[in-house]
């Protein structure tokens, strides 16, 4: 009996030290797709992109027709793009013509856009990644 608790509480030690790694893992993760996302947004192709999109589907969101904040939405999310693409550098994004094929940005305002599901993942992780930060 003393050593099926034994091994239960060695299993349950085992199970939470890999879900800690795990996390740290995810973190890791988060903050090498942010600092590339930041990179690419940053290049002066990523504008272009934007206002390609802009001129070709006007400055109107999409879902509700707002004039308003408006944004580029990824309809391939950008994260999958990047992963797809194994993506790490700013070089090797310049070289996926997938990133900057327009087809695949859709106008939407702010608030339609914070309700696309890569946009509430992309806010949930950077909120994990922000309650990481402040512990």
């Amino acid at each position: 009996m003393i050593l099926v608790i034994i091994i239960g509480l060695f299993i349950a030690l085992w199970i939470f030290t890999m879900s800690l790694e795990m996390k740290a893992m995810n973190i890791e993760a988060i903050n090498k797709y942010t600092q590339i996302r930041k990179d690419i947004e940053m290049m002066p192709q990523y504008w272009k992109w934007k206002q390609e999109i802009f001129q070709t589907q006007g400055r109107i969101c999409y879902k509700c027709s707002s004039k308003e904040d408006l944004q580029i939405h990824h309809k391939t999310s950008f994260y999958s793009i990047l992963k797809q693409n194994n993506i790490s550098s700013k070089e090797e994004a310049m070289k996926c013509a997938e990133l900057w094929n327009t087809n695949n940005g859709q106008v939407l305002c702010k608030i339609c856009h914070d309700t696309m599901k890569s946009s509430i993942n992309y806010n949930k992780h950077n909120d994990l990644k922000n309650e990481k930060t402040i512990q």
